[in-house]
């Protein structure tokens, strides 16, 4: 009886401390930032990262099929990147940025698609 009441609190034990050590993984901060948009009328993304982790990070250009249209390295000691990227040669479908540092990843999606304009779209109407 004795043997099972000290496995048991040595299991306990052993439950608490794994406990403690998963919440303090959840308590670490992101060290990747990233923000993305499109410019006002433009086939133009503007990604912004920040970079915490104190390692270079890497900025992919991916298609659909995930193959590698374009790949940058951004330098440790550049904490902050900023960069307008032209989408104009880019053909319809759908894209990812996967940005990196090591530590984290983050991957942002956006589609590209062509629209026919409509008779609404060529005619318009000024009031006066």
């Amino acid at each position: 009886m004795k043997k099972l009441i000290k496995t048991i609190a040595i299991a306990l034990v052993a439950t608490v401390v794994t406990f403690n050590a998963n919440a303090d993984d959840k308590k670490t901060e992101a060290t990747l930032n990233v923000g993305m948009y499109q410019l006002n009328n433009s086939l133009k993304m503007n990604i912004l990262v920040e970079n915490k982790s104190g390692k270079a990070s890497e900025i992919k250009l991916k298609n659909n099929k995930g193959e590698i249209l374009h790949w940058e390295t951004v330098s440790k000691t550049n904490k902050s990147y900023s960069k307008k990227w032209n989408m104009e040669g880019l053909e319809d479908g759908k894209y990812f940025f996967e940005i990196t540092n090591g530590k984290e990843k983050i991957v942002k999606e956006f589609e590209l698609s062509t629209k026919n304009p409509t008779p609404a779209d060529l005619r318009t109407i000024a009031l006066k």
